[in-house]
């Protein structure tokens, strides 16, 4: 099967002459032609707007949110996977029209929009509930592809009760310090992050996805 960033590439070189890609059957094939085009749509690394969305909780770093990281436009770039779209906000988020959050039970994945990151960007973070059993947990992890164009998943956290409880709170703050390589200009990896809802009766919700682009201190 193509690579998802080769796909892409393919995809933007095509929009120059208006012919389309088209997308290889199957649901698998779906959630990358899903990431495909969303890198050929859009800037392939996005337009970055710097926000302090977590300064009142003692992290007054700078972060931007990724693409529909809110869950804005009906989260129609995200890859709900076994998840739904949520009408219920994060009450704290610097983005409050958007009544929308990421709703996950047992067994659940949802993939957010692709971001680009580097050595510049070393950490993510977001806005989280877990109304669910407090023996659920939620994984984290990102994928993205290596130099040989093969796909990787790597786990960033897991998140348990003792991180998050029946209120919006943040994430703590996970390392990106994966074995990133730079496949677009400027040093940048495009990237996916996943998040699993896992254990007898998990529940989460998630909203407001951000990463850090200048890092702590």
């Amino acid at each position: 099967m193509p690579s998802l960033l080769h796909r892409s590439r393919r995809f933007i070189a095509c929009l120059a002459v208006l012919t389309p890609l088209a997308a290889a059957p199957g649901a698998r094939a779906d959630a990358m032609h899903t990431m495909a085009t969303y890198s050929s749509f859009h800037n392939a690394c996005g337009q970055r707007i710097i926000e302090q969305p977590f300064a009142q909780w003692d992290d007054r770093a700078d972060y931007f949110l990724i693409r529909e990281g809110d869950a804005s436009a009906a989260g129609d770039e995200w890859d709900l996977g076994g998840g739904e779209l949520a009408a219920e906000n994060n009450p704290n988020s610097l983005h409050a029209d958007e009544n929308a959050s990421i709703a996950l039970d047992q067994g659940d994945s949802a993939m957010a929009p692709m971001v680009c990151v580097g050595v510049d960007d070393p950490t993510m973070r977001f806005f989280v509930r877990n109304p669910g059993a407090g023996t659920g947990t939620l994984k984290v992890e990102v994928l993205y592809e290596d130099q040989n164009y093969e796909l990787h998943a790597l786990q960033l956290g897991e998140l348990t009760s003792a991180d998050a409880g029946d209120e919006w709170t943040p994430s703590p703050s996970l390392d990106l310090s994966a074995p990133l390589v730079a496949l677009l200009d400027g040093g940048r990896t495009p990237v996916w992050f996943r998040f699993t809802a896992e254990g007898e009766g998990s529940s989460w919700l998630v909203d407001d996805v951000y990463v850090d682009p200048y890092g702590k201190g």
